[in-house]
């Protein structure tokens, strides 16, 4: 964010003024110059499209089609495994220490989950328990969208007679790990932002210090 707006302030107040400094000279301008004020002329018109397409996908980030698009990038569909499996874990616990019957369990997280992606595994997955598969059996089959460990959890939880307080568990260690993973890439990222602002700000100050070095040779 500061990034954009140091260089939406560049390309609007700065950059212009320097521009019309330059052009009252009648010396060429280095290549490196007449690239920055050139491409400073047309983001402002790039950050308007971003902030409409950054609006826009906020308005439709629930939109199947949409989830289906991001879900088909690394680290965004990581994201979503594991708060899909965080998310089924603990509603899943909820309902069976409540003593919800399992089918209702999978239509009500049908009707409310957020996810259409989710919500169309949880579709498949009641359909088989209609026709009678075991709940262990239907995870095993339908994990693509949830973590490995989900199923594995499932089985041992209907082995040992407490897949309740399995989930439960397994939703808050899950939610411990997206948390986790998050910290890492943003540890990752902050530097890469910081190295980037650095390059560019400095690939503008020296563009616009070079046409002046080039004055002061022709003064001398």
């Amino acid at each position: 964010s500061f990034l954009c707006l140091g260089l939406l302030f560049l390309s609007t107040i700065v950059l212009p003024t320097f521009a019309e400094l330059y052009q009252s000279f009648s010396s060429r301008l280095p290549f490196t110059t007449e690239m920055v004020f050139t491409l400073s002329k047309l983001f402002p018109y790039v950050f308007l499209i971003s902030m409409i397409f950054l609006f826009v996908g906020f308005r439709i980030r629930r939109k199947a089609f949409f989830q289906h698009f991001l879900s088909r990038i690394p680290l965004v569909s990581t994201y979503y495994r594991y708060r899909y499996t965080q998310y089924l874990s603990l509603q899943l616990s909820s309902f069976i220490v409540a003593g919800v019957p399992m089918l209702s369990s999978f239509s009500l997280l049908e009707q409310v989950t957020p996810w259409p992606k989710l919500a169309s595994c949880l579709s498949s997955m009641k359909q088989k328990l209609m026709e009678g598969s075991t709940l262990s059996t239907v995870i095993s089959e339908n994990y693509e969208c949830l973590l490995p460990v989900f199923s594995q959890t499932v089985v041992l939880g209907e082995e040992t007679g407490r897949l309740g307080e399995m989930l439960s568990q397994l939703a808050t260690t899950s939610e411990e790990w997206l948390t986790e993973r998050i910290e890492k890439w943003m540890t990752y990222l902050e530097p890469m932002l910081t190295l980037s602002i650095g390059i560019i700000m400095g690939v503008v100050v020296i563009s616009l210090f070079l046409p002046m070095f080039g004055l002061i040779e022709a003064v001398q």
